[in-house]
């Protein structure tokens, strides 16, 4: 079928416009962009859905499992390393986190 190779990627929109993956980011900016609001705002929830899908995993969430992968290492390592944490040391933790996100207002 024309058009239909396994390289190309279309996308065809509410306006029934069909886009393919030989545009570039800024042409695809730029028909996102001249959608009308209902579409465009139709199209921002389809890419929300579908986000996990289309988007690669960022090199923060990667350097993020290095570094449990690091700390578990290291503690298989030394266990010594570990401190007990028990229910009240928990409750402790919040109420002080709580605390610190709430600015305290001027009286």
């Amino acid at each position: 079928m024309p058009g239909n190779h396994a390289s190309e990627v279309s996308i065809r929109i509410a306006s029934g416009k069909l886009y393919n993956s030989d545009m570039s980011v800024e042409q695809l900016e730029s028909a996102i962009k001249a959608l009308a609001p209902e579409e465009r705002e139709r199209f921002a929830g389809w890419f929300d859905e579908h986000r996990h899908e289309l988007v690669r995993r960022r090199k923060v969430e990667e350097a993020q499992q290095r570094e449990i992968l690091d700390r578990l290492h290291e503690v298989e390592k030394n266990p010594k390393i570990l401190e007990a944490f028990e229910e009240n040391d928990l409750e402790r933790l919040i109420q002080d986190v709580t605390s610190k996100k709430t600015p305290s207002r001027p009286r």
